[in-house]
């Protein structure tokens, strides 16, 4: 993902979570380059048109002579006297538009650098997150667009976070982004911080960066190897994959490492990896061997989050063989004298199946795998551990018709003396058998069931 796709995704993110983001990129940018009328005195007029609206009308006129305001950026300073006084509006809106529109000045509003500061410091408790984020991100940006020494905000913008990590944390990230580059030493500093919210914000601004983070990639993978807090270290396996190759290399690297905590790390950043590229799964296949890491490789294979197993689809065929790969290595730790890790890798193959691999190897040449899941899959209906059997049975809803030849082996897990086995059986039989003779039976069977969950599905 380009640095330009991400950021246009970032602002979709904002307009969906608050109305009131919408004209963010309009302020934050300015369109004066867009508005060549031949005749500077007709700029001038729309401006003092939008201005007057802005004086004299209630709040949504006011809100929408700023839009007008942000299109001449540069050549709305006749404003700023007005913007200034809008930091202190009573309305949260209000205050983050002008202070975006100020943004957009640029360093002719160097006179609302004080009020800016003050909008910045302002704790905003009383409003929700998103609207505290909201203000926050408009006067840290408009000050990284006025102030010329972009560098110097950052310590205001540190002092800030560490008020009220939790709220300004997305708006911290995104200052960051627009100081640029340069930034970068400061926020490295962060990463050995105390307070968990202040490394997330550090770890979160250098994703921003992507392949001009490079520099940072020293100090993530220290980090990575020493952070306690699980999902700092999520944060920093993203970040990594965010800045590209170079990066995930390293962590790659850490596989080798005599420490076993430090190996598991990495197999589960791999995890995050694959998102970005899916030349990492063969990687974590072959782990699936390993004693002592298979655990966190079927983790990082099975979990929505990595969505590792997408490569199944993907349109290079040697992408695809090297996915399925996985199967059959699966399929034989059904047998694992580790229960936790059979139904681990039951768990992962139901991942498989839920990522329409019935419809893709109806049609590859894989079909001869398509047959040996489902026929492991049964095979483990009779497992000892019963936490097996119903991740099983959970999978076995995934396989669809050419699992109905086993109705008279489900029919017997709904008698089983368990109520989690019994539970996903009759969820189990009632997907495979939608609108048929046998989940009529089924139903019919629940009503006599001892468990008052099963009688009221």
């Amino acid at each position: 993902m380009t640095r330009r796709s991400r950021c246009a995704f970032a602002v979709m993110i904002v307009i969906s979570t608050a109305p009131a983001f919408v004209s963010r990129v309009a302020y934050v940018r300015g369109q004066s380059d867009a508005v060549d009328p031949p005749d500077r005195a007709a700029i001038d007029h729309r401006v003092a048109e939008a201005l007057k609206r802005f004086k004299e009308g209630n709040l949504d006129i006011r809100l929408r002579a700023l839009d007008r305001l942000a299109k001449f950026g540069t050549l709305a300073a006749p404003a700023i006297p007005d913007l200034i006084s809008a930091l202190d509006d009573p309305e949260p809106k209000m205050r983050a538009r002008a202070a975006y529109l100020l943004g957009s000045i640029g360093p002719a509003a160097k006179e609302a650098v004080p009020a800016l500061i003050r909008l910045l410091r302002n704790p905003c408790e009383a409003l929700n997150r998103k609207t505290c984020t909201y203000v926050f991100d408009g006067a840290a940006t408009a000050l990284v667009q006025i102030v010329p020494d972009r560098l110097a905000i950052i310590p205001e913008l540190i002092s800030c976070l560490r008020n009220n990590p939790d709220r300004y944390r997305p708006g911290f990230a995104s200052a960051i982004e627009t100081i640029g580059a340069a930034a970068i030493p400061a926020i490295i500093d962060l990463l050995k911080d105390k307070d968990r919210n202040i490394r997330l914000a550090a770890v979160d601004s250098l994703s921003r960066f992507e392949t001009e983070g490079r520099s940072a990639v020293p100090a993530l993978i220290d980090a990575l190897r020493s952070d306690d807090d699980g999902e700092v270290r999520d944060h920093i396996s993203l970040a990594l994959a965010q800045i590209g190759d170079e990066a995930v290399a390293r962590i790659v690297e850490l596989l080798k490492s005599p420490d076993l905590l430090v190996r598991t790390r990495a197999v589960r950043a791999l995890g995050f990896c694959r998102q970005r590229d899916v030349k990492f799964v063969p990687i974590l296949i072959e782990l699936l061997n390993d004693p002592d890491l298979r655990f966190e490789a079927a983790s990082s294979l099975n979990s929505k989050k990595y969505e590792s197993l997408k490569s199944l689809k993907h349109k290079d065929r040697s992408t695809r063989t090297a996915a399925f790969a996985a199967i059959p290595i699966l399929i034989s730790r059904l047998k694992d004298p580790d229960p936790m890790f059979r139904k681990k890798a039951v768990e992962t193959i139901e991942e498989i199946l839920r990522d329409d691999f019935y419809t893709l190897t109806k049609t590859s040449s894989f079909t001869h795998l398509r047959i040996s899941v489902a026929e492991s899959l049964k095979s483990v209906l009779d497992d000892p551990d019963l936490r097996v059997q119903k991740a099983a049975l959970d999978a076995i809803g995934e396989i669809g018709e050419d699992a109905k030849r086993w109705f008279i082996d489900l029919w017997g897990k709904l008698r089983d003396k368990n109520e989690d086995v019994r539970r996903a059986a009759f969820k189990t039989i009632g997907r495979i058998f939608v609108d048929s003779p046998e989940n009529r039976a089924v139903l019919v069977a629940s009503f006599d069931d001892a468990d008052p969950l099963i009688r009221a599905t």
